[in-house]
């Protein structure tokens, strides 16, 4: 990969070039559509932190052997998934396969009685503390790593701060009623110019106080203890950095439904928006002057590129889901739907339909067998 983008520098191969491309000068779509997305560098890691992803000591090579371990082992959030384990024969890159929808979710604050802190519930603890309950659920990974990382994250990562801070806020008003959530919302820079990524300053512990106070994709939602796992929203910003601390060792927040595209001739956002999968392709690109964890994470990375096309696909579902009026055609109606499907009337529910630009929809497919018999009839 040797030809640069001239709008964002990523690499490429010379075959990836658009169709509009002259001889001498070469036009990338797939990275920054042109010039359209606009995005900050991802930040140099802590030198403790990049030299486990560079050398060739044993610290390293454990580190990098078991990255996914020890990525979960600090994680703030769980990975709920059903894994395909189902051994694929062959040489390769290790496959990280599932079945059916990926999540990221957090428990309360304080583990419930009997049980040892995990996940988010540890960067409540004191350092050494913290760091000997991760070596006694971790026994396979080496416990100077385990330091290093604790260390680094404690010191670096601004989500440790905006977790100690909720805790304090619930410890001091939920003494009697443990159930009472805080959220950590989050509120978008006003400035439309600014096209840099949101900061943890905007994110802000807030005490809903009501039970029925709605829930938005804004919101992290925290118990002090008690209560169920709860599900981050792949729409939040926070979606990412509390999970892969690895990659995001500073904290550092990710895509959000306000971001959007640039207009490279006047220089100012366009109203279109910024997609998930624009803003994931965006990351995966390998730049000379970006060091990015993301494509160094081996096993990690796998995990990343998966969670990221299922957090895009579960998104662009959730829009299908809420808005039916704007997708479903008169020839959809739920007495044509029973028609086609043999359906007693009663027995239909709520149909949800899936547009023909969603792949793998009876629409798309549909579409597909028509173009198909188009061509076989021009031939």
């Amino acid at each position: 990969m040797d030809v640069v983008c001239e709008y964002c520098s990523a690499l490429h191969w010379h075959a990836e070039r658009l169709a509009s491309s002259t001889s001498t000068h070469s036009s990338f779509g797939l990275c920054c559509l042109q010039g359209k997305i606009r995005l900050p560098l991802l930040k140099l890691p802590p030198p403790a932190l990049q030299s486990l992803f560079e050398e060739f000591s044993p610290l390293a090579n454990s580190f990098r052997t078991c990255i996914r371990s020890y990525n979960a082992a600090n994680a703030f959030t769980s990975l709920g998934v059903a894994m395909d384990e189902r051994i694929l024969s062959g040489r390769g890159p290790t496959a990280f396969t599932i079945h059916g929808e990926l999540r990221h979710r957090i428990g309360s604050l304080l583990p419930a009685e009997g049980v040892e802190p995990n996940y988010a519930q540890l960067y409540i603890y004191d350092a050494s503390t913290a760091l000997a309950f991760r070596e006694s659920r971790n026994p396979h990974l080496r416990n100077d790593v385990l330091g290093i990382i604790n260390t680094v994250l404690l010191e670096t990562n601004d989500l440790c701060r905006l977790y100690r801070r909720a805790f304090e806020i619930l410890s001091e008003v939920a003494l009697e009623d443990h159930a009472i959530p805080a959220s950590l919302h989050y509120t978008p820079g006003t400035d439309p110019r600014c096209f840099n990524l949101p900061t943890t300053n905007e994110i802000a512990v807030i005490l809903p106080g009501d039970e029925n106070v709605p829930i938005t994709t804004r919101d992290l939602i925290l118990r002090l203890q008690d209560g169920p796992l709860l599900r981050i929203s792949e729409c939040h910003p926070a979606y990412w950095p509390s999970h892969y601390v690895l990659f995001f060792p500073y904290g550092e927040l990710g895509w959000h439904p306000d971001m959007k595209q640039w207009n490279v001739s006047e220089a100012h956002h366009t109203g279109s928006r910024l997609t998930q999968l624009q803003y994931s392709a965006y990351r995966l690109f390998e730049r000379l002057a970006e060091y990015s964890s993301i494509l160094r994470g081996g096993d990690l990375f796998q995990e990343f590129i998966v969670d990221a096309w299922a957090a895009y696909e579960q998104n662009r579902l959730q829009y299908v889901r809420t808005h039916q009026t704007q997708l479903r055609s008169e020839v959809y109606t739920g007495l044509a739907d029973s028609m086609n499907t043999s359906l007693n009337p009663r027995d239909i529910g709520r149909h949800l339909i899936l547009p023909s630009s969603h792949p793998g929809s009876p629409r798309n497919m549909y579409e597909i067998y028509q173009d198909s018999m188009a061509i076989t009839r021009y031939n």
